[in-house]
């Protein structure tokens, strides 16, 4: 169930660094040479690249940005793999997940607007549609909609 950390511990030990170029290599390498299949290759990329995104932009990440990224698949993983490369930096993001998860919003929840309310009310798809989407979702990750009235209004007035 793990075998994506277990990968990515094994791929740090070696020296491989989380920068997406090294992940590529070491991936692509390693998925030939280890016969992985494709969700095992996925394991390993997701728990080495989220790892890099913890300990390179974790700071520089809004509310909305740090849920998204603690809500990939792998995100528990790569903290385990935080927590033993680097005690105190894991402690510190374990502590800032506790808080995100419980701040009543939570973490992953369901977007309060969907693509099918927009074209329900009259939108058509198209270029900023995705945009919109992911504004009106990130507002209401960092708590600033609460509602479905709210999040389309919010929708309306980004416009598509």
């Amino acid at each position: 169930a793990h075998l994506g950390l277990a990968l990515a511990a094994w791929a740090r030990d070696r020296g491989a660094s989380a920068g997406p170029e090294e992940i590529k290599s070491v991936a692509h390498e390693w998925r030939r040479a280890l016969c992985l299949s494709n969700d095992e290759h996925a394991a390993l990329t997701g728990v080495l690249s989220i790892l890099g995104s913890l300990t390179r932009a974790w700071s520089t990440l809004g509310v909305a940005g740090r849920k998204r990224l603690l809500s990939r698949p792998q995100a528990a993983d790569a903290i385990v793999l935080l927590c033993a490369e680097s005690p105190d930096d894991g402690r510190r993001i374990e502590e800032e997940v506790a808080r995100l998860a419980s701040d009543g919003v939570g973490l992953c929840p369901p977007p309060l607007v969907t693509g099918d309310d927009l074209i329900s009310v009259g939108w058509k798809p198209g270029p900023r549609f995705r945009m919109v989407l992911d504004r009106v979702y990130d507002a209401q990750l960092e708590g600033i909609v609460h509602e479905k009235a709210e999040a389309l209004e919010l929708a309306s007035r980004l416009g598509v």
